[in-house]
């Protein structure tokens, strides 16, 4: 009986991550994509330093298929030619909600 009333909190509430979508602080996600990023991303703005190896950060908020989901996906576990880097949930978190600030 406890693992039906489990299960039924768990749908009514939804999965913990869910959560964490809702937000994200764009400060903080900004200085973790100058600090993290800015090294193959245009990451808001022009920058001679960046070897511009992986998209421009404005030009994925402008794509309509880089949904948080996509976004949170790729950042959660890097392919291709990005390096392995670690974010947690929040970082992650932080980092969609600088792109996504970038839309405007």
């Amino acid at each position: 009986m406890r693992s039906v009333v489990a299960l039924l909190l768990l749908t009514v509430s939804g999965p913990p991550a869910l959560a964490k979508d809702m937000g994200g602080d764009p400060v903080a996600g900004r200085a973790l994509a100058h600090h993290i990023c800015a090294e193959c991303h245009l990451v808001g703005g022009p920058d001679p330093d960046s070897l511009q190896r992986g998209p421009n950060f404005t030009d994925l908020a402008a794509d309509p298929k880089m949904t948080d989901s996509h976004l949170r996906k790729f950042l959660d576990k890097p392919h291709g030619k990005m390096p392995e880097i670690s974010l947690n949930d929040t970082e992650i978190g932080d980092l969609i909600s600088y792109i996504r600030g970038l839309e405007d």
